[in-house]
């Protein structure tokens, strides 16, 4: 690739373009750049490849930009498949071979051409790159016998066995997208050039960022081959603090903030009914947010304590009351609209009288009237641990008052990210855990997937996730062991949905995961330089082709 290339074209931005944010009005004659600011809270110094690797480290914010640099083979949008790079694609009656045809005349960012062989590059590297952690993203790379260039457009997948969730799999950006020849090096593992540099297909690339790393500016890729987007250019600035994005917001020295992560939703309110700014909410629900009942330690190993629990959590009140009605209180734990979670069963509503009675009869009693329950000596209680932050605190703190109106004394820890993912992923150690699902595409293939009760990492069955591995109690484990695995390779679009169902219906009974909320994701802009902003098919992420400018 030539290094020189982005430097180049955002010096000719810079030389044509006003200060990222400024909004005045251009010298008559000259048009005006259509180029906007972002806040984003880290850096992305561990480079722009499309697989997440060890060398991103923390630059946790990378993840959410990357569908604007990358495509995949195929796409995923509102629950259907549809084309990618790939113009069409069929699959064999064994479910064995996947024959894809390429679009032809479609470039990378750095001027190569995208081929057969490449996209086969990129699939035989997968697992050089991320080896066991690879099971994070599908069984798809574990399962491939080989992948053949037939032609300079089509390419063929082989697999092992039948996997049903295999465009599902492919349509993942992270870690499918596909990256020019370029970005690796010949033993399959990442070039450096991919430290300064995107070389993907998608509608922008990378020009460039500032000495100190706050400020990262990304321009249209000259070759994209898609729809023209409206913005020119755009900067990610780095700025940690959300109360800080927000000032920065209303001082024009950004434009566009995006993700609960980014943004509280009280300064999100507060922002949406002033007429210079305006909010969006995804029509989508992205993912879970649940709490999760640890059924090997008392008092969770009782169905009724954890029927109670399901009784005991005002959902609506606290997606109403604390959020404002921008996310939805969740009847499922898989939101009913996911492929093949369509199940018919009765929620379990906000109902205190009802979880007191779910408890007398599994004998307990407040025997010395101060408000808290006991069984044999022991007191009802649990210690709940969560990811620490303003929006967790405050959930934490509404459901540690729910369950204390039944009886149940809970006690909060709020954890860093990384301690949480010790504790819990590492040690499997918590009684009481409050934490989400895995989003679009990973839901609820991945999810269900993990409710495989098998933590040794075997080959075909296994779960990664200590929560969502509890979920099926009422199962002996080679049965729990058995759905799970099986439903990798069902083939018939009436067993998969039966056994979706099956799996989901009797997490729903067993009542070890207590859906809590379905999370909206949340955008918001200054209207004087953004008329409007659309959602992409994953809403988490930044679409930046969906950004449209004011005139």
């Amino acid at each position: 690739m030539n290094k020189r290339l982005p430097v180049l074209l955002l010096a000719l931005l810079l030389a044509i373009m006003p200060a990222a944010g400024c909004t005045s009005a251009p010298a008559s004659g000259i048009s005006k750049p259509q180029t906007i600011t972002i806040a984003e809270s880290s850096n992305f110094l561990g480079g722009f490849a499309s697989i997440y690797g060890p060398q991103q480290g923390n630059s946790f914010s990378y993840y959410y930009y990357i569908g604007n640099f990358y495509e995949t083979l195929v796409n995923y949008d509102n629950g259907k498949i549809t084309p990618g790079l790939a113009e069409s694609w069929q699959v064999s009656d064994d479910g064995l071979v996947y024959t894809f045809s390429l679009r032809q005349g479609v470039k990378f960012s750095d001027g190569s051409d995208l081929t057969a062989e490449v996209v086969k590059l990129n699939l035989d590297n997968f697992n050089t790159i991320l080896g066991v952690h690879g099971i994070n993203y599908g069984l798809l790379n574990s399962l491939i016998e080989e992948v053949v260039a037939v032609d300079e457009h089509v390419l063929e997948i082989h697999l092992q066995r039948p996997y049903f969730a295999t465009l599902i799999n492919l349509a993942m950006v992270m870690p499918r997208g596909i990256m020019a020849a370029a970005a690796f090096q010949e033993d399959g593992t990442f070039a450096e050039a991919l430290a300064t540099a995107t070389f993907g297909t998608g509608p922008y690339m990378y020009a460039g960022d500032t000495k100190d790393h706050r400020e990262y500016t990304f321009v249209r890729n000259p070759y994209y081959h898609g729809e023209k987007p409206p913005v020119d250019a755009f900067t990610v600035k780095v700025i940690p603090d959300n109360e800080a994005k927000v000032l920065a917001l209303r001082n024009d020295e950004v434009d566009f903030i995006s993700g609960t992560d980014n943004i509280s939703y009280s300064a999100y309110l507060e922002l949406d009914k002033s007429a210079q700014y305006t909010g969006k909410v995804s029509g989508v629900n992205v993912l879970t947010e649940f709490l999760a009942q640890n059924t090997t330690a008392a008092p969770f190993d009782d169905l009724k304590v954890r029927q109670a629990v399901q009784h005991a959590v005002d959902k609506k009140g606290l997606a109403e009351n604390l959020f404002g009605g921008l996310k939805t209180a969740a009847d499922t734990i898989m939101d009913t609209a996911l492929p093949y979670c369509d199940i018919a069963v009765t929620p379990y509503d906000y109902n205190p009288a009802k979880a007191q009675t779910l408890l007398t009869e599994a004998g307990w009693a407040d025997s010395d009237g101060d408000g808290i329950l006991e069984k044999n000596g022991q007191r009802l209680g649990a210690e709940l641990k969560y990811v620490a932050n303003a929006t967790n605190d405050q959930t934490a703190l509404a459901i540690q008052a729910n369950l204390k109106d039944i009886g149940m004394e809970v006690t909060l820890t709020g954890l860093e990210l990384m301690a949480f993912y010790s504790d819990i992923y590492s040690a499997g150690d918590y009684t009481l855990t409050y934490y989400e699902s895995y989003g679009i595409l990973y839901d609820p293939f991945t999810f269900v997937a993990n409710m495989n009760p098998n933590l040794d990492y075997s080959k075909f069955s296994f779960s990664t996730d200590p929560m969502v591995s509890k979920a099926l109690p009422s199962l002996s484990y080679h049965e729990a062991y058995e759905l799970t695995g099986g439903l990798l390779s069902l083939v018939g679009e009436d067993n998969i949905r039966a056994g979706f169902h099956y799996a989901l219906e009797t997490a729903h009974r067993d009542g070890v995961l207590v859906p809590v909320t379905y999370l909206n994701e949340i955008a918001v802009f200054n209207g004087d330089v953004i008329a409007d902003y659309t959602f992409g098919s994953q809403p988490s992420w930044v679409n930046v082709a969906g950004i449209a400018l004011s005139q």
